[in-house]
């Protein structure tokens, strides 16, 4: 298991990522808090994107702000968000089963008490999808994929609501 601060976990991924086959899950110590992950490929590069990159930093007012992570994957965005803002309102979707238990385990495990988890797809209807679960993070609607889960209607999810981001 590699561990160490955020960085140092970074640093060390980089250096034998390619060594590392995909969609093997695991997990990672990052400053003393296990991190799962369903692809460490994806995860590298995720975080990467998020937190180097800071390819989710918005700029608001409100210091309270209501954030809809469509596709919310392991929660590295979530965990950006909920650390960039920590009085906000977070809901987070994904729609592979077996990732989203990933997501709700890491959302436990940083303590990220304003992350709702939602295991379903964000989608037109709310009448369940098939999915292609991929094992990383690309995993698709489709007509006959492998497996069928919940869907929520994004326009009935978002009514009502005062939205600071949708991050899809």
């Amino acid at each position: 298991i590699i561990a160490g601060s955020f960085g140092e976990v970074l640093k060390v991924v980089q250096k034998t990522l390619s060594k590392h086959p995909r969609r093997v899950p695991g997990k990672l110590v990052i400053e003393g808090r296990v991190c799962y992950y369903a692809d460490l490929h994806s995860f590298y590069h995720q975080a990467v994107q998020i937190f180097g990159q800071r390819l989710y930093d918005f700029r608001t007012s409100n210091c309270r702000p209501t954030i809809v992570d469509c596709g919310a994957h392991i929660g590295l965005a979530s965990l950006f968000f909920a650390t960039r803002f920590p009085e906000s309102t977070i809901y987070a979707f994904e729609a592979d089963p077996g990732i989203s238990r990933l997501l709700q385990a890491n959302v436990e495990a940083y303590g990220m008490s304003q992350v709702t988890v939602e295991t379903k797809a964000v989608w037109v209807h709310d009448r369940g999808v098939s999915f292609s679960a991929t094992g990383d993070d690309s995993g698709f609607v489709r007509e006959s994929g492998q497996v069928q889960t919940g869907s929520c209607r994004l326009r009935d999810f978002l009514q009502g609501k005062s939205v600071d981001l949708l991050k899809m």
